[in-house]
């Protein structure tokens, strides 16, 4: 993930970028990377050194010590940028970790030993739940109070399963995760629908060094019609 190789090709050229300067020269041909580093990212670290080489067009004189002195600067700068993208990349590949873990596998742990109190500290403090009949609770206290009486009667021998995952950054701190999941054991009162597959959609928000879930909802699979466009 991000640049993990830096390409700053110096072409040599019969006729010199710099101004007033000899017919021979060097030039910075171009970047290369690659990964998944973000567009904006990019902007920014090709922005940057387009900069610095307007400021070399107006600075550089025509000796040939002062071109490479020019040109050692250039590459400095850029080592040390593309340096600080890779560092960036490792954090975002963190994170990433961090929340599938949140989402997939402390979920499902906590669901699954039937612990109000382990699932609701998933959740911000003022974290909100909509669950798959609409039920809206709000606030860590809430969750846990609504779960505990659940656990005991309807949840009491259900367990929960997760298949993916998958995770979209809004910000460094904000992400929106979706994840597919199948469950059994489940034991509903008429007239509720019995949860056995379906997507969870939640935002969760770096707070303190701490990935939390901050918005939940959830939503019961069911498959379309055979005529409806679009697949599971």
């Amino acid at each position: 993930m991000g640049w993990t190789l830096l390409n700053l090709q110096l072409t040599r050229v019969t006729a010199s970028p710099f101004p007033g300067s000899e017919r021979t020269g060097f030039w910075i041909a171009g970047f290369a990377g690659g990964g998944n580093t973000s567009v904006s990212a990019k902007g920014i670290y090709q922005q940057s050194c387009c900069n610095l080489i307007h400021a070399v067009r107006q600075q550089c004189r025509v000796t040939a010590q002062g071109r490479w002195r020019v040109v050692w600067r250039v590459l400095k700068f850029a080592v040390f940028f593309s340096a600080c993208m890779t560092v960036g990349a490792a954090d975002r590949a963190t994170d990433e970790s961090a929340i599938r873990d949140l989402v997939g596998s402390r979920q499902q742990q906590a669901w699954n030993q039937h612990n109000a109190r382990a699932y609701a500290a998933l959740f911000a403090e003022d974290g909100d739940v909509v669950n798959v009949v609409a039920w809206w609770w709000k606030g860590r206290t809430e969750i846990e109070s609504n779960l505990t009486r659940m656990f005991a009667n309807i949840f009491r021998e259900s367990t929960l399963t997760f298949r993916q995952v998958d995770v979209r950054f809004l910000t460094p701190d904000v992400a929106i995760a979706h994840a597919r999941w199948t469950m059994t054991g489940a034991r509903m009162p008429p007239g509720l629908p019995e949860p056995r597959e379906g997507l969870q959609t939640l935002t969760v928000q770096k707070r303190n060094g701490e990935w939390l879930i901050a918005a939940f909802h959830n939503t019961n699979y069911v498959p379309p019609p055979p005529t409806a466009a679009g697949k599971k």
